[in-house]
């Protein structure tokens, strides 16, 4: 293929560019300054390819689309099986809590994969007009581009909802955005219109076009999918070894009060202790989960303790956190004295986003508690005081964040920080009834959290 002729300068920016785009992903435990400041320096670069070589910049746009929305997928499964991302700094910028969320996946397929055929696609095409300089091709990328930056749109809110931001994402955002302008500059003053270039384009590269997005899907999903977890290891006739990816030795003390809230045996084998956040996505996902293991384990008891990230009740977070979360966790102190505290959980968990004080009044009514009762209680100090125990009780064992989730009854008496939810305590209590003897507790990495 023969490059159109270039001078110095732009093959000196051209290299830069391909040497700054990986600095995001290889800073290593970054913290946010150097994290946002890496990406934005990486995407300034790839804007000013694209305005001094758009044809060349447009190849390197969709490219690092591609390479951002692989990255994405791959850190979503690994989120999914408690890993965290370089992209999660804070629980604010927190790439994990985007790419874990109820927005995070169309069906079983996950967004970011779909970006990556998406931007597969975009290669194809920006490759295309490099090559043939056929203003048609370009059509495709305003157009592909275009409906691209309005599903960003949906995205943003679906990131504001979740109360948490994604660099990463943002980043993709951004790319779609220079492809959209670099293509639409482009296009400038080469004629002809832009629907009847895209039915020109559609005819002689749609079917190319589609079909590298498709393959780019595929490829996505075998790179990024698990191929076997450490329970289907054991399953399929495995070492139990591989179960210790599901757990590691509590960094603490873990403690709880038996007037705690619990659920499931009287007189159980194993315990489980859960530190949660009504107002955090993931603490959401996982509240069915362990419901469930309870539902299945008849030897199983779950106890929930409350660890807000808000700065109002828990001196841990260093900035404001959720503003309702405080306010939840007492409400459901409250509610336990009632004998209403699951109910209440379940409705609080399902509606995260609706936990000010008016909202709360509504969910306590709903579930047949008295609300002006409740909100007086809410405010005593001795129900703060229950909350502020539970923060401390977190500190103690480790807690750095939610869901944080502790399981006795292993190890004998030894608690372990579980790594995931229902598949990885099933898995683990399934070998232990067994008679397996399972391997001892690596040194905690905080990872769990």
């Amino acid at each position: 293929m023969q490059l159109p002729s270039t001078t110095r300068a732009q093959r000196t920016l051209v290299a830069a560019g391909l040497a700054l785009m990986p600095l995001p992903a290889l800073a290593a435990g970054p913290s946010a300054p150097v994290l946002i400041g890496s990406i934005v320096a990486g995407l300034a670069v790839i804007a000013a390819i694209v305005a001094v070589k758009r044809p060349i910049g447009l190849v390197i746009a969709a490219v690092t689309g591609a390479a951002i929305s692989l990255y994405l997928g791959l850190e979503h499964y690994n989120a999914l099986a408690g890993g965290s991302s370089i992209c999660s700094v804070s629980e604010t910028i927190n790439c994990d809590k985007v790419n874990t969320s109820t927005y995070s996946e169309i069906g079983p397929i996950p967004i970011a994969l779909l970006g990556f055929g998406f931007y597969v696609g975009m290669t194809w095409i920006s490759v295309a007009y490099l090559r043939t300089q056929t203003a048609a091709n370009l059509a495709l990328v305003v157009v592909g581009t275009g409906l691209g930056l309005a599903y960003n749109a949906f995205l943003a809110w679906a990131s504001y909802q979740v109360g948490a931001v994604c660099p990463f994402c943002v980043a993709t955002y951004t790319i779609n955005a220079i492809l959209f302008a670099g293509a639409l500059v482009e296009r400038h003053g080469k004629g002809g219109a832009l629907m009847a270039d895209l039915f020109t384009a559609l005819q002689n590269e749609g079917a190319a076009v589609v079909i590298s997005g498709l393959a780019g899907l595929l490829v996505g999903n075998l790179i990024a999918r698990p191929q076997e977890s450490p329970a289907e290891v054991v399953a399929s006739g495995g070492s139990v070894e591989a179960l210790v990816a599901y757990y590691e030795q509590a960094e603490g003390q873990v403690t709880f009060d038996r007037d705690d809230p619990y659920k499931g045996a009287e007189n159980p084998k194993y315990e489980i202790v859960e530190w949660a956040d009504f107002q955090c996505p993931h603490c959401g996902m996982v509240f069915p989960k362990l419901k469930s293991v309870i539902e299945q384990n008849p030897d199983v008891r779950l106890y929930y303790k409350h660890y807000p990230i808000a700065q109002a009740c828990n001196p841990n977070v260093g900035w404001e956190g959720h503003v309702d979360a405080c306010g939840a966790a007492a409400a459901a102190v409250c509610a336990n004295h009632n004998n209403s505290f699951w109910p209440l959980a379940e409705k609080m968990f399902k509606n995260q986003e609706y936990l000010d004080p008016a909202s709360l009044r509504f969910l306590l009514t709903d579930v047949g508690l008295d609300a002006d009762a409740l909100m007086r209680c809410i405010e005593d100090p001795a129900t703060k005081s229950a909350v502020a125990l539970d923060v401390a009780a977190g500190t103690k064992a480790g807690v750095h964040g939610t869901p944080a989730i502790f399981l006795r009854g292993l190890f004998g008496d030894q608690w372990v920080s579980i790594k995931g939810s229902d598949v990885e305590i099933n898995a683990l209590l399934k070998a232990h009834r067994s008679g397996a003897t399972l391997p001892p507790p690596p040194p905690p990495s905080h990872e769990a959290h």
